[in-house]
Protein backbone atom coordinates (compact mmCIF):
# COMPACT_ATOMS: atom_id res chain seq x y z
CA UNK A 1 0.00 0.00 0.00
CA UNK A 2 1.65 3.36 -1.19
CA UNK A 3 0.55 5.32 2.15
CA UNK A 4 1.96 2.90 4.46
CA UNK A 5 4.99 2.98 2.79
CA UNK A 6 5.13 6.77 3.04
CA UNK A 7 4.49 5.72 6.02
CA UNK A 8 1.29 7.20 6.29
CA UNK A 9 -1.23 6.10 9.39
CA UNK A 10 -4.22 8.13 8.69
CA UNK A 11 -5.55 9.64 5.61
CA UNK A 12 -9.25 10.55 4.18
CA UNK A 13 -9.63 9.05 0.98
CA UNK A 14 -11.45 10.14 -1.70
CA UNK A 15 -12.51 6.93 -4.49
CA UNK A 16 -13.67 7.98 -8.13
CA UNK A 17 -15.40 5.81 -10.24
CA UNK A 18 -14.08 2.27 -11.74
CA UNK A 19 -14.61 -1.34 -12.76
CA UNK A 20 -14.83 -3.97 -9.85
CA UNK A 21 -14.35 -8.03 -10.60
CA UNK A 22 -16.46 -7.99 -6.69
CA UNK A 23 -18.06 -5.75 -4.51
CA UNK A 24 -18.87 -6.51 -0.80
CA UNK A 25 -21.06 -4.23 0.87
CA UNK A 26 -23.30 -3.97 3.90
CA UNK A 27 -26.61 -2.01 4.77
CA UNK A 28 -27.62 -0.80 8.09
CA UNK A 29 -30.19 -2.01 9.92
CA UNK A 30 -32.04 -2.51 13.28
CA UNK A 31 -30.01 -4.16 15.77
CA UNK A 32 -32.62 -6.93 17.42
CA UNK A 33 -30.72 -7.04 20.82
CA UNK A 34 -30.92 -3.52 21.37
CA UNK A 35 -27.56 -3.29 22.04
CA UNK A 36 -26.89 -0.76 19.57
CA UNK A 37 -28.73 1.84 17.50
CA UNK A 38 -27.74 0.07 14.40
CA UNK A 39 -25.65 -2.45 13.18
CA UNK A 40 -24.84 -3.78 9.64
CA UNK A 41 -27.25 -6.18 7.44
CA UNK A 42 -26.41 -8.98 6.24
CA UNK A 43 -23.23 -8.57 3.17
CA UNK A 44 -24.40 -8.19 0.00
CA UNK A 45 -22.38 -9.30 -3.09
CA UNK A 46 -21.89 -8.13 -6.52
CA UNK A 47 -19.71 -9.12 -9.31
CA UNK A 48 -18.36 -7.26 -12.72
CA UNK A 49 -20.17 -3.54 -11.03
CA UNK A 50 -18.80 0.19 -11.75
CA UNK A 51 -17.68 1.70 -8.75
CA UNK A 52 -18.73 5.26 -9.04
CA UNK A 53 -17.40 7.11 -5.79
CA UNK A 54 -17.15 6.74 -2.23
CA UNK A 55 -15.22 7.71 0.57
CA UNK A 56 -12.79 6.20 2.64
CA UNK A 57 -10.72 7.00 6.41
CA UNK A 58 -7.55 5.09 7.00
CA UNK A 59 -6.50 4.60 10.59
CA UNK A 60 -5.55 1.80 13.18
CA UNK A 61 -7.50 -1.14 13.94
CA UNK A 62 -7.27 -1.85 17.64
CA UNK A 63 -4.13 -3.91 17.23
CA UNK A 64 -2.49 -1.30 15.54
CA UNK A 65 -2.70 -2.56 12.03
CA UNK A 66 -4.17 -0.90 9.22
CA UNK A 67 -7.29 -0.55 8.67
CA UNK A 68 -9.94 1.02 6.30
CA UNK A 69 -13.34 2.15 6.96
CA UNK A 70 -15.47 3.01 3.59
CA UNK A 71 -18.57 4.29 2.16
CA UNK A 72 -19.13 4.50 -1.42
CA UNK A 73 -22.11 3.87 -4.36
CA UNK A 74 -21.77 1.65 -7.21
CA UNK A 75 -23.74 0.17 -9.99
CA UNK A 76 -24.34 -3.70 -10.34
CA UNK A 77 -24.22 -5.46 -13.69
CA UNK A 78 -28.05 -5.39 -13.90
CA UNK A 79 -28.14 -1.53 -13.82
CA UNK A 80 -29.26 -1.52 -10.31
CA UNK A 81 -27.82 1.84 -8.17
CA UNK A 82 -26.46 0.59 -4.46
CA UNK A 83 -24.34 1.74 -2.05
CA UNK A 84 -23.34 1.21 1.65
CA UNK A 85 -20.36 0.22 4.08
CA UNK A 86 -18.04 -1.22 1.66
CA UNK A 87 -16.30 -4.32 2.74
CA UNK A 88 -12.98 -3.69 1.59
CA UNK A 89 -11.27 -6.91 2.28
CA UNK A 90 -13.38 -8.48 0.14
CA UNK A 91 -13.84 -5.92 -2.41
CA UNK A 92 -11.98 -6.73 -5.58
CA UNK A 93 -11.09 -3.72 -8.02
CA UNK A 94 -11.76 -4.78 -11.61
CA UNK A 95 -8.76 -4.56 -14.71
CA UNK A 96 -8.58 -0.36 -14.34
CA UNK A 97 -7.84 0.69 -10.92
CA UNK A 98 -10.15 3.00 -8.89
CA UNK A 99 -8.79 6.68 -9.04
CA UNK A 100 -7.72 7.32 -5.25
CA UNK A 101 -7.23 10.89 -3.46
CA UNK A 102 -5.42 11.25 -0.25
CA UNK A 103 -5.32 13.78 1.86
CA UNK A 104 -3.03 12.49 4.45
CA UNK A 105 -3.51 13.63 8.49
CA UNK A 106 0.00 13.88 10.48
CA UNK A 107 -1.51 16.04 13.58
CA UNK A 108 -3.44 12.95 14.73
CA UNK A 109 -4.01 9.37 14.09
CA UNK A 110 -7.68 7.69 14.02
CA UNK A 111 -7.66 4.14 15.92
CA UNK A 112 -10.43 1.84 16.44
CA UNK A 113 -11.82 1.51 20.01
CA UNK A 114 -15.11 0.55 21.32
CA UNK A 115 -17.65 3.99 21.58
CA UNK A 116 -20.13 3.67 24.66
CA UNK A 117 -22.54 5.76 23.31
CA UNK A 118 -22.83 3.81 20.13
CA UNK A 119 -21.49 0.77 21.40
CA UNK A 120 -19.96 -0.21 18.54
CA UNK A 121 -16.03 -0.05 17.66
CA UNK A 122 -15.48 3.84 15.56
CA UNK A 123 -11.93 5.68 14.97
CA UNK A 124 -11.00 8.00 17.85
CA UNK A 125 -8.51 10.49 17.08
CA UNK A 126 -5.48 10.49 19.16
CA UNK A 127 -2.79 13.01 18.91
CA UNK A 128 0.69 12.76 17.56
CA UNK A 129 4.42 13.00 19.38
CA UNK A 130 5.14 16.59 18.29
CA UNK A 131 1.70 17.38 16.52
CA UNK A 132 0.96 21.24 16.01
CA UNK A 133 -2.57 22.51 16.22
CA UNK A 134 -3.13 25.92 15.23
CA UNK A 135 0.10 26.85 15.95
CA UNK A 136 0.35 25.35 19.40
CA UNK A 137 2.55 22.24 19.88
Amino acid sequence: MPLQREKIGTAIINLLGGPMQMIEYCMPADDASGHTVATYGEPGRERNGYFLGGTATLGLAVDGLPFIHCHGSFVTEAGDVRGGHIVTERTIVGATPVTAFARTIDSFIVQLSDDTETNHRVFHPHLTPGAIIDGVR
